[in-house]
């Protein structure tokens, strides 16, 4: 077996197991990096976040740096704005900060309902209000009246299943909760100024 990890040195190629993991690591940090670019991070945040959550274990900067093969400074003032939105958190341990992902993948996921959440039902009362002008808004109102009855049963059976599947406990911690996800980036705001 040692002999097997240095053979397989530098220049050596990898054999079809390790071509394929490593192929599913890049889907899998790709799918993570689109979903977190899509609540508003920068492209670099949404890397040092997928390379967290796929990484087992503690990362120090130094590490994400050499894993996502952006700068140093680059990751730390990603790893603050990540960390200041409860995506990430760190400990220290001597002289160096341990980064950690939290278990929030399924909340990233989520993130997209959330939105739909609190912009869905504004708009729902504003077509209310608009739907007698014309055909169009009373047809609209109708649809996103059908869209947001439905978005409300697909979410009742999301936390049936979370909560058989995962626990009462992931609920109970408020990992679903408007306190653990960022509010949703507003037109002409960045999160990259905290």
């Amino acid at each position: 077996m040692q002999r097997d990890k240095q053979a397989r040195g530098r220049g050596a190629t990898p054999r079809p197991r390790e071509k394929e993991e490593a192929s599913l690591d890049r889907s899998l940090a790709f799918y993570i990096e689109k979903i977190v670019e899509s609540m508003g991070y920068p492209a670099a945040a949404a890397k040092v976040y997928a390379y967290l959550v796929l990484r087992e274990g503690a990362a120090t900067i130094s590490d994400i740096a050499a894993g996502t093969g952006l700068g140093k400074s680059t990751v730390a003032m990603n790893l603050k704005l990540l960390e200041h939105d409860g995506l990430v958190y760190s400990v220290k341990q001597g002289k160096q900060k341990l980064f950690y992902a939290r278990s929030a993948l399924p909340m990233v996921i989520m993130y997209p309902m959330k939105v739909l959440k609190e912009y869905g039902e504004p708009l729902l009362h504003a077509l209310e209000k608009a739907k007698d002008r014309s055909e169009h808004l009373a047809r609209l109102y109708r649809e996103v009246t059908v869209f947001l009855h439905a978005y409300e049963k697909a979410m009742k059976v999301f936390e049936d299943e979370i909560k058989s599947h995962i626990g009462q406990e992931f609920l109970a911690a408020g990992h679903l909760s408007e306190t653990i996800m960022p509010a949703p980036r507003r037109k002409g705001e960045s999160r990259s100024s905290i």
